[in-house]
């Protein structure tokens, strides 16, 4: 499995990096407002180069199949960030709060028209059914370091749909890496995006904080029902 993974992410390597510096590109004016001590380009390349170091690490949870998988490469994008903050002196206070701080400046950078289609489509029988069939895939436990998740399907009143996971692969990855500790931070950038979509998240426990599971309940239209900070 470790040579699938190995080989699976290394032949993604290019893109994967394109990917994150892309993302990084687009919030250089944020990192010159957040970070004046530090020089924008330097970090870049700094987190960069990090993340090159993470990807072979990368735990293989089943390729582009997995609806999930972006979220674990995303988080990837935050470990790398905090590996190099943290060496230049942050704390995980610190870089908790300019990964979130980041996530809500990132969003505002896409078109609203963008943001409006992907808000609708969040909501449509079609994305909600991929993710019905996706949550049975994960029950069948047949990569160890994947997400299992249970659909949970909404009454329309209370909430619209919700996912309850009782195994989360970001948790998995970051404690066989040694940090643990940021991912609440990660768990809280959930909170811009449920805002900027009008997803209105509300949940009561996750893994992250010590829960037997993470509770995601959406509803269309909702005020979103977590605040920052965590």
């Amino acid at each position: 499995m470790k040579e699938r993974a190995e080989t699976y992410y290394e032949t993604q390597k290019p893109k994967l990096l394109l990917d994150f510096k892309k993302t990084l590109q687009r919030m250089t004016g944020f990192f010159d407002s957040y970070f004046q001590d530090l020089q924008a380009d330097l970090l870049i390349d700094e987190f960069l180069n990090e993340y090159e170091t993470l990807i072979p690490r990368l735990p293989y949870i089943g390729d582009e199949n997995n609806l999930s998988n972006r979220d674990l490469i995303q988080s990837t994008w935050a470990l790398a960030i905090y590996r190099v903050l943290c060496r230049r002196g942050k704390s995980v206070e610190e870089v908790g709060e300019f990964i979130y701080k980041s996530r809500e400046a990132l969003i505002v950078t896409f078109p609203k028209v963008l943001i409006r289609t992907y808000s609708w489509y969040r909501f449509t029988s079609f994305f909600k059914n991929k993710w019905r069939k996706f949550a049975l895939e994960t029950q069948k436990r047949e990569h160890p370091d994947n997400f299992v998740m249970t659909f949970v399907e909404g009454d329309g009143k209370e909430f619209d749909y919700g996912y309850d996971y009782s195994e989360c692969a970001i948790l998995k990855f970051f404690e066989s890496q040694g940090a643990p500790e940021l991912l609440p931070y990660i768990c809280a950038t959930d909170i811009p995006v449920s805002k900027a979509l009008h997803m209105g998240l509300k949940r009561t426990t996750t893994l992250a904080l010590g829960g037997e599971k993470c509770d995601f309940r959406f509803k269309r239209g909702r005020e979103t029902q977590e605040e920052w900070p965590i």
